[in-house]
């Protein structure tokens, strides 16, 4: 689907990766709840849109921006542009008018780019087509400037910040709220108090890179900055769990779902929790919540059918059992799964015999 094709995000909920190089989150929460929609900070099963933010360039040399779409990819999300999702919110400029005739692979063809270079410079809005996925003669002149830039050996990164940093200046003018590109420049090291945005980027940052005390800290400090995030305190939950702070962490979960119930992987962690201090009724309990959310959660039926079993309720753990296999059938626990499979149906024989 085009990245540009119009949809109602009334009813969704949206995320973004990275950071937005026009707005801050707060003023797109806002915007978004206007048209019935809500926004978590960072993909998750829940997810049904994700933005990236034009700040996300940083993201793309270590990997980064390639993980978390892959967390969108899993939950079936619609990848969109920031100049999309603005769009959307009645925010940003419409497309500039003129003849729309060239496709993906035109543009690719006609700059000698690759398929994935044009993928990005399409959800970096350095190109951008209609709602049919057709592209302009101009967007095949930028793409020829990237190929001359690559050419003469800069980073595809810092291309792709050149060319969106004066865009996202004009736009966050004509956004409401806009912060300015000294806001958006904050470093963390300065006294004070760091923008909220910056400040949840780098503790994401650090906990994908392993630092778990840095990432501690900064969770802790976008918890104090705003104590309504959901996602910021279900992070710090999953960094408290890893660093074997176990009563906090399950505290944290809690005060996480209190704020946002439908986060099926707090009620999916807190049930690993529980299991682990050897609470069975409140971890079976946490994962029928997380299935009664969402049906597909694989993992879940897995430990449901697994603590199932450990009951002796076969017949239950049966199902559960082959429901898991229904939606992940050649999954990483498949063929345990199956195992304990016929293990419950021959439990059931012998009690039936």
């Amino acid at each position: 689907m085009a990245v540009n094709a119009p949809f109602d995000v009334a009813g969704t909920t949206v995320a973004v990766v990275g950071l937005l190089g026009a707005l801050s989150l707060s003023d797109v929460e806002a915007a978004l709840a206007d048209r019935g929609a809500r926004l978590r900070r960072a993909p998750s099963r829940a997810t049904r849109v994700v933005a990236v933010g034009h700040r996300a360039y940083t993201l793309i040399e270590t990997g980064r921006l390639e993980r978390r779409l892959g967390t969108a990819a899993r939950a079936k999300a619609r990848v969109i542009s920031e100049n999309t999702l603005l769009r959307l919110l009645g925010l940003g400029c419409p497309l500039a008018a003129g003849e729309r005739s060239l496709s993906a692979t035109d543009i690719g063809k006609g700059a000698g780019l690759g398929a994935d270079v044009v993928r990005w410079l399409t959800l970096f809005d350095v190109i951008e087509p209609d709602a049919s996925g057709a592209y302009a003669f101009r967007d095949l002149v930028a793409a020829k400037d990237v190929a001359r830039r690559l050419g003469h050996g800069k980073h595809f990164a810092q291309i792709l910040g050149d060319m969106v940093a004066a865009p996202a200046r004009g736009a966050a003018e004509r956004g409401r709220r806009a912060r300015s590109d000294a806001q958006l420049a904050l470093p963390l090291g300065n006294p004070g108090n760091p923008a909220a945005d910056d400040l949840f980027e780098a503790a994401y940052s650090a906990e994908e890179d392993g630092d778990l005390a840095g990432a501690e800290d900064l969770y802790r400090r976008c918890v104090d900055a705003d104590r309504r995030d959901p996602t910021a305190l279900f992070n710090l939950a999953n960094v408290l769990a890893a660093l074997g702070h176990r009563p906090e962490a399950r505290l944290t979960f809690e005060r996480a779902l209190v704020l946002d119930p439908g986060l099926v992987e707090a009620h999916y962690n807190l049930a690993h929790l529980l299991h682990a201090d050897g609470d069975e009724h409140g971890a079976k309990a946490q994962l029928e919540v997380a299935l009664r959310r969402d049906a597909e959660y694989a993992d879940a039926w897995f430990n449901l059918a697994a603590i199932l079993t450990r009951e002796s309720d076969w017949d239950a753990a049966i199902r559960a059992w082959e429901r898991y296999l229904d939606l992940d059938p050649a999954g990483e626990w498949s063929e345990r799964a199956r195992q304990s499979l016929a293990l419950c149906r021959m439990e059931r024989q012998a009690r039936s015999a």
